[in-house]
């Protein structure tokens, strides 16, 4: 496992200079049995068609099956005019060890790896992020363990497809056609809450907007107040919702009006108070609810009356 993730990382280098640049060159890696790592230099992210590029120009060159020389006690300038790969900071005496996989890599190495390169397998990519300033990193799978990862890919993406209720090719249709559902939902739904009738009155040098609601989910109402507090920074907001037998209050103060003194908590309180309820919160946004629904007028009245006397 270690011999084919070697190999790999040579491969990985050098269609990461062919793909993305020739400025490419090693900042660190790690071969391990399950996985191979391998920092580069590199500006920026790899955009997903540089990393399929450079995932196939790995698996293509692992399929025509080459294999890889090793060649010993190479002296360091016969290396340097093989164009073997030498990194900066390294130091290497005058014999040096190079693998040769040919027409595609020349590096000077030490490590073990395999005859051929279609003992490799297969290379996929599994991760692409940063390691450090100016430095990419790419984690990678071969033989069994790429195999491991294409099933998991898999299985997750039946599951989506399972979810979705579609076939598996057609998990990508089913995703922009919830995501059209979902932007036309969020668009009704502003339009309904921007359509609610609001009023206005002054109280001392507070501005109350308020809207009653009838027949309104807890969501419509909350959704309702914050567009009140959003229209109005220097004002408050308030609904009361009329549900039957029952009546709920929601107030959010607008950031000027909360830096003012108003107190959504205190107004909501006086609010169900009148309607012979209770409830309370925080000073920017608070609920309450209220048994009477008869008392919504009144119930604003309180609440103009203890905003005039802040």
């Amino acid at each position: 496992h270690i011999m084919r993730n070697h190999t790999a990382t040579h491969l990985l280098h050098a269609a990461l200079r062919n793909e993305v640049g020739s400025h490419v060159t090693q900042a660190g890696s790690l071969v391990a049995p399950d996985r191979l790592r391998f920092d580069f230099t590199h500006g920026k992210a790899l955009s997903q068609g540089e990393l399929r590029a450079v995932e196939e120009a790995v698996n293509k060159r692992i399929a025509e099956a080459l294999p890889v020389r090793i060649h010993l006690n190479v002296p360091i300038n016969e290396a340097r005019k093989l164009g073997a790969m030498m990194l900066f900071g390294e130091k290497y005496g005058d014999y040096v060890r190079v693998v040769d996989i040919p027409g595609f890599s020349v590096e000077l190495c030490g490590g073990t790896h395999v005859n051929n390169i279609s003992e490799i397998g297969m290379f996929r990519i599994v991760s692409e992020s940063s390691s450090a300033g100016g430095v990419r990193r790419i984690e990678a799978v071969t033989g069994y363990g790429a195999y491991q990862a294409a099933r998991h890919h898999e299985d997750i993406l039946r599951e989506a497809a399972q979810a979705l209720k579609t076939q598996l090719d057609d998990v990508p249709t089913a995703v922009s056609r919830l995501q059209a559902n979902l932007k036309e939902s969020k668009k009704k739904e502003r339009d309904s809450s921007s359509n609610v009738s609001k009023e206005e009155r002054m109280a001392g040098r507070f501005r109350l907007n308020f809207s009653v609601l009838r027949d309104a989910t807890p969501g419509d109402a909350k959704t309702a107040v914050d567009r009140l507090a959003e229209a109005d920074p220097a004002g408050v907001g308030f609904v009361a919702a009329i549900n039957d037998s029952r009546i709920s209050f929601f107030c959010k103060v607008g950031k000027q009006a909360l830096a003012s003194g108003a107190h959504a908590g205190n107004l909501v309180k006086a609010a169900a108070t009148v309607a012979g309820g209770g409830g309370g919160g925080s000073a920017e946004f608070a609920q309450a609810g209220g048994k009477d629904p008869s008392k919504a007028s009144d119930a604003i009245d309180a609440v103009v009356a203890l905003l005039a006397e802040l």
